[in-house]
């Protein structure tokens, strides 16, 4: 009997996208269901009947969820973060990623952003270049190695701090590395590029902005930024700037101390490319094929 996937998406992948998935994973001996613009858990959860494995976006698999479905074998999130899939879990759900698939996407959306916040929104107001600038990057993954690669022709100067990543390594892609992250906010623009852990919750707070008058650049999640913090700056320093691609919960109040000096998008964009769905959508695809048909494991991020 073949095993079955779901691609649950509350907000889907592309057309082109999902019917290239279904393609790879049919072919692949798999049968296949969609759920897509779902609205909450029973929803999802009459989907999940009898399903061997499930494809996410930034949908939630919580503990309770995986209770209910002990026949669920593996969980194949696609994009590079999975804070969204409870792992806590003693399941023998596996979970899976698909790191790199987004990450140019992502990546030129930072310039985008950063360019448009140094030209002050394009209000009309005299803003500055990115060029001349000093970029800091924390957490050097995929998306800042793109990152700093689609910035070599903008004339700036980069650097980061990642614990994990060695200064040879950074160099090979024109980045300096540093080793501490209070040398960070010693740059114009910092770009955020950490997964949210208790380590990195609020990690950028008062004490780590204190006298930053720079540019900061969240892509990354929302947790790993104190809001209080962040509105207290903008009172400390009249050239701190804050855009966010991830909706902050104090909205109003950030608009209020921030004005032309903050700025987030209206839903989650890094991924929102053609390319980008289409390649975290396949990768995932092919990764359920190579689990479910082949018993391999592909990007496992769970032990």
């Amino acid at each position: 009997m073949a095993k079955t996937c779901l691609i649950a998406t509350e907000k889907p992948f592309s057309v082109e996208a999902r019917d290239e998935m279904v393609k790879i994973m049919k072919e692949g001996g798999l049968e296949v269901k969609v759920l897509e613009n779902y609205k909450g858990n029973q929803e999802l959860e009459a989907a999940m009947q009898g399903v061997d494995g499930v494809i996410i976006r930034s949908d939630l698999i919580t503990k309770e969820i995986q209770a209910k479905f002990p026949q669920l074998q593996i969980v194949i999130r696609a994009g590079a973060g999975t804070d969204n899939v409870d792992k806590e879990v003693k399941t023998n759900i596996v979970v899976e990623n698909t790191p790199g698939q987004n990450s140019q996407a992502v990546a030129e959306l930072c310039i985008g952003l950063a360019i448009m916040m140094l030209r002050k929104q394009y209000n009309g107001d005299t803003g500055s270049e990115i060029r001349g600038k000093t970029v800091g990057l924390m957490g050097f993954g995929q998306v800042p190695m793109h990152l700093a690669q689609t910035l070599k022709g903008f004339g700036v100067d980069v650097c980061a701090f990642d614990p994990f990543v060695d200064a040879e390594t950074m160099k090979s892609y024109g980045v300096k590395k540093v080793e501490t992250i209070q040398e960070l906010y010693k740059c114009k623009i910092v770009s955020l590029h950490c997964p949210k852990t208790a380590e990195t919750t609020k990690h950028v707070n008062e004490a780590m902005l204190e006298g930053f008058n720079g540019l900061l650049i969240n892509t990354a999640r929302a947790e790993v930024v104190d809001e209080e913090a962040i509105i207290k700056q903008f009172g400390k320093s009249k050239k701190f700037m804050y855009v966010a691609d991830v909706a902050p919960t104090m909205v109003d109040e950030m608009k209020a101390a921030g004005g032309i000096r903050y700025y987030a998008t209206s839903k989650k964009l890094g991924a929102q490319t053609s390319e980008a769905n289409n390649n975290a959508g396949t990768a995932a695809a092919r990764q359920m094929v190579e689990f479910l048909a082949h018993g391999k494991t592909m990007f496992r991020v769970t032990k």
